[in-house]
């Protein structure tokens, strides 16, 4: 793998940890892990401080690496550390004057060795520039090397490029005002600029930028204010919204970017207009390739605005002849969320960590009657607001076919808490008042226990699982949804009914009322209507609501289980196709529950 596709497996990989690239020196000593050995070995002696230096220096050093020989004698200057000699016969590791350690610099058939000195640690004949507070490249005081912009002084020698090995030289960072090759210039009739290419994330970690939206040329544009931007910037996908003609610059502009390298440009859209509240002001845009943001305002529109950044509060206040002061507030950029595998996760977890796994439930606003809906409001017996007792006789009740040869089951009832104890005390006597159950003596008898609903209420669930053991099951097909949602083609409205415990419609077969028995610490009860948790209940109320609206399905009525759903072409037949179902549901005494249609 090369730097450079290492680079972009890296910039695609850190979006996925930004923790732990969260500096720019992190990001630095990361970028230098992964290098292959002959890289990372010698560029992790400079320290570089920042991610765009390591990959300037890898880049030249792959380049450098992949030069061939020029003779077959020749070979690579190597770094190499020379121990001081032993002096005196004195002891090899104890502190000399002069200094404990050396670097010698020479071809592999051997050469000079100098002893550094002991201030700096650097090879250097005469006065040391350290102890004299000067700068070591030029000599002069006041500054140190790192922020050197004079001329080399003679005979001075870069460690850091020459540790790299003979002819390596580091370019300069995309940071740069302007180009400091070895006395290179820029040509004639050029200049320098450079930008900053960011994400909207970086845009809020940077004191010196505001991020926000404004209108160009009449279009909204998603724009970054930087006062580190020589110029002003307009992507290649926004240029195309613009109204301007396309002109040549007056000279050709080098655009250093953060990655190192340089982009010449030549051509802007000048005096285009940008909307600021009720202010109507002009900016010449530079085109440029950007992904993040539509446009880059630079320091020549703020110069010319008279504009004044608060970088706390993310603030840019202009200042307008004859207007006064208009102030454009920068918008927040939510980051996204931080993911992570699944992979990720479990490790996670085995090491201790605490997972939570979180829901969201919704909540309607409003209460809607039933006299507000049209159509619904002529069938309220249709909507009772409880079960109205025990039902009438149907074409169909609920069987309980057991293998031959078993005998009846029962089961100790499960422990209950205190609160549970006293639900259950209520939920039986409605179910008694309802004439739902009944005391029992059956010699069957199932476990009881509560189970959540979704609005927090507690749902009473007889266990019934060895019932359902020894229950031979009914294969009465269940149809399938891609089916059902094959129905729906060229349907534009519709309405779903949904009934008020639907299984609670159907009674149970005189003589299986005895087998849905189930103990509780308050009694013996066994049901008369179709309880939940029973195996084949769903095929049978399937059944029975098959039979209700056999006339009407596939027409413009789906049914799956107790759920209804009324589909139609037009507002016109679909009044009528609710009106249809709906007098079919109170003609068969099946109620609905309003909370839960949708009409």
């Amino acid at each position: 793998m090369t730097v450079s596709e290492y680079d972009k497996a890296f910039t695609d990989l850190s979006q996925f940890a930004p923790h732990m690239i969260s500096t720019e020196n992190l990001k630095a000593r990361r970028f230098e892990e992964g290098l292959k050995d002959g890289l990372r070995k010698p560029i992790k002696m400079l320290r570089l401080p920042t991610y765009t230096d390591v990959l300037n220096v890898a880049l030249m050093a792959e380049t450098e690496n992949e030069k061939p020989n020029t003779s077959g004698n020749e070979q690579r200057r190597q770094v190499s550390y020379v121990p001081p000699r032993n002096q005196g016969g004195s002891n090899p590791y104890k502190k000399q004057n002069t200094g404990t350690s050396g670097w010698s610099q020479g071809s592999s058939s051997g050469g000079n060795q100098n002893r550094p000195c002991g201030k700096c640690g650097k090879v250097h004949t005469g006065q040391c520039y350290r102890d004299a507070g000067a700068c070591y490249k030029c000599g002069q005081v006041g500054h140190l090397m790192r922020n050197c912009t004079n001329a080399p002084r003679p005979g001075f020698v870069d460690r850091r490029a020459t540790s790299m090995g003979s002819g390596f030289v580091p370019r300069p960072t995309a940071t740069t005002s302007s180009a400091q090759s070895s006395g290179a210039k820029l040509d004639s009739g050029r200049r320098q600029g450079k930008m900053f290419a960011m994400t909207p994330g970086d845009s809020q970690n940077t004191n010196s930028v505001v991020s926000g939206t404004l209108h160009i040329c009449g279009h909204l544009a998603y724009v970054l204010i930087d006062s580190g931007s020589t110029h002003s910037f307009v992507s290649a996908q926004f240029a195309i919204k613009l109204t301007r003609p396309l002109e040549s610059l007056d000279y050709e502009l080098h655009v250093s970017q953060p990655m190192g390298s340089g982009v010449i440009c030549s051509t802007v859209y000048k005096a285009c207009d940008i909307l600021i509240g009720s202010a109507h002001l002009l900016v010449d845009l530079i085109p440029l390739n950007m992904s993040h943001f539509d446009v880059i305002l630079g320091m020549d529109w703020l110069t010319s605005n008279f504009a004044t950044i608060d970088c706390i509060a993310k603030r840019v206040m202009i200042q307008i002849p004859d207007k006064g002061d208009i102030t454009f507030e920068g918008k927040a950029v939510v980051p996204p969320p931080y993911l992570i595998s699944a992979m990720h996760a479990r490790r996670l977890i085995n090491k201790g960590c605490q997972g939570y796994l979180c829901s969201i439930l919704t909540t309607e606003s409003g209460v809607t009657t039933l006299q507000d809906i049209p159509i619904v409001n002529e069938f309220p017996d249709v909507f009772p607001e409880d079960l109205p007792g025990l039902l009438v006789d149907r074409e169909i009740e609920f069987v309980i076919d057991l293998v031959p040869g078993t005998q009846p089951i029962s089961k100790t009832p499960y422990r209950m808490a205190p609160l549970e104890l006293k639900e259950l005390k209520v939920q039986l006597q409605e179910l008694l008042d309802k004439g739902f159950i009944k005391p029992s003596i059956s010699p069957w008898g199932a476990p009881v226990l509560f189970v959540k609903k979704k609005d927090g209420t507690m749902r009473l669930c007889i266990d019934y699982r060895e019932l359902n053991k020894v229950t031979i099951k009914n294969r009465y097909p269940l149809p399938r949804i891609d089916d059902l949602f094959d129905q729906l083609q060229g349907a534009r409205v519709f309405s779903k009914i949904d009934l008020r415990s639907g299984y609670h419609q159907l009674k149970v077969k005189a003589e299986d009322v005895e087998k849905t028995a189930f103990r509780t610490r308050y009694g013996h009860y066994e049901f008369l209507v179709m309880p939940f948790g029973v195996t084949n209940a769903p095929a049978a109320f399937m059944d029975l609501m098959n039979r209700v609206f056999k006339y009407y399905l596939d027409e413009f009525v789906v049914v799956f289980i107790d759920d209804i759903l009324v589909y139609s072409k037009t507002p016109e037949q679909h009044a009528e196709h609710l009106r249809m179902v709906l007098q079919t549901l109170r003609e068969n005494k099946l109620f609905g529950k309003l909370k839960k249609c949708e009409f």
